[in-house]
């Protein structure tokens, strides 16, 4: 009798062990499919059963970060390091997700425990690459390229690393540099959207518009369904004079993104190329309904009316960009150009000078002419 109640105890546990190692399968299988929500109702249920598992807690926060349920991610990164400190992964996936939250201090202060922890394993570079991250948002470029440096050291095929060391170049003007950044990120990945996006803006930059549509257009391929990417290769035709081309991307970056106020403004400002007046001002007033301190637009308007030969409703157009702001060199110009044509020479020649003051140099030849 002693025997069998032994063996019936002993058939339940290992019943019960079997299915929690079935739901720990089927939870990792979830996350690994992307169905992160039947993830967390698994690991829901695995914790019921062992919640002294510091891991459950880690792969069901993983699990939350991938759907944007960023607090709830938190407490269980944080119930996780609770159950077992020393681990360095536990710390930078809840420094992402405070990252993702623009906590940066707390987020600056996770990845510098998980480099304290361990500074040379992978999740080593993940963090020196957040940190980068983070002095990149607070436009410490210096300080981003410092931590990029640090995760290369670690990881000389980190694709990630060279191409936000790239992007981090771009911003403080070594375009040249970047190029070989992001060349080196997709010698590593030939897939890597953000390289050949970040890679097409330094060639843009540089007047190489060719090349920058090139780039755009594999970092479309690779990722169709960000709307900057549509925005970026716009632009560049823009530059080209291809006026179509810019407004058939410009429109599609504003199907992907409704809220995406430059690309309804460059395709108002392509329409206004292509003498489409009334499309340009549908297209600029729909950035104007999203917000209305936004001065480039009210500085579109005002273009679109001055090609239109509409110069009063230009003027009243760059008097709202005025109002926001007054330093606007080029608003001073064209609505000079307004006032002249309509005959208010004074107004004209106070405008000119204004915008020759913040740096319009063409403004000289209208002050000579009319001025002196």
């Amino acid at each position: 009798m002693k025997k069998l109640i032994f063996l019936l105890i002993a058939f339940i546990l290992f019943g019960c062990d079997t299915d929690i190692k079935v739901l720990k399968t089927d939870a990792e299988k979830a996350y690994k499919s992307g169905d992160f929500g039947t993830a967390i109702s698994l690991y829901d249920k695995i914790i019921e059963a062992e919640n002294e598992e510091p891991l459950h807690y880690f792969y069901r926060g993983r699990s939350k970060y991938e759907i944007e349920k960023h607090e709830a991610a938190i407490e269980d990164f944080t119930k996780a390091i609770e159950l077992t400190i020393a681990v360095d992964s536990f710390f930078v996936q809840r420094g992402r997700t405070y990252y993702a939250l623009e906590n940066y201090e707390k987020a600056e202060r996770d990845f510098l425990s998980a480099l304290k922890i361990d500074n040379q394993s992978g999740n080593a570079t993940m963090a020196y690459c957040g940190m980068a991250l983070i002095y990149y948002d607070k436009l410490q470029f210096d300080q981003a390229i410092f931590n990029y440096d640090a995760a290369i050291d670690i990881d000389a095929k980190n694709y990630v690393a060279y191409s936000g060391r790239g992007m981090s170049k771009i911003k403080l003007g070594y375009l040249d540099n970047a190029i070989m950044d992001f060349d080196l990120a997709l010698a590593f990945t030939d897939k890597n959207a953000y390289a050949y996006n970040g890679r097409g803006r330094a060639y843009h930059k540089l007047g190489e518009y060719d090349e920058a549509l090139l780039d755009y257009t594999n970092a479309i391929k690779y990722d169709p369904e960000n709307a900057r990417y549509y925005y970026n290769r716009g632009v560049s035709y823009q530059r080209k004079k291809q006026h179509e081309k810019a407004v058939s991307d410009f429109k599609k970056a504003v199907e992907l993104d409704k809220k995406e106020l430059q690309a309804w403004v460059e395709l108002g400002n392509s329409y206004a190329d292509l003498k489409r007046y009334d499309a340009a001002l549908k297209s600029i007033d729909a950035a104007l309904k999203i917000t209305k301190k936004f001065p480039y637009a009210y500085y579109s308007k005002g273009t679109t009316y001055y090609k239109w030969g509409k110069y009063n409703e230009a003027i009243s157009a760059f008097n709202d960009c005025l109002d926001l702001y007054p330093e606007y060199a080029y608003a001073f110009f064209y609505r000079a150009d307004c006032y002249y044509k309509l005959g208010k020479n004074r107004k004209a020649c106070e405008d000119w000078e204004n915008s020759y003051s913040y740096g319009v140099e063409e403004a000289v030849l209208p002050i000579n002419l009319n001025c002196r």
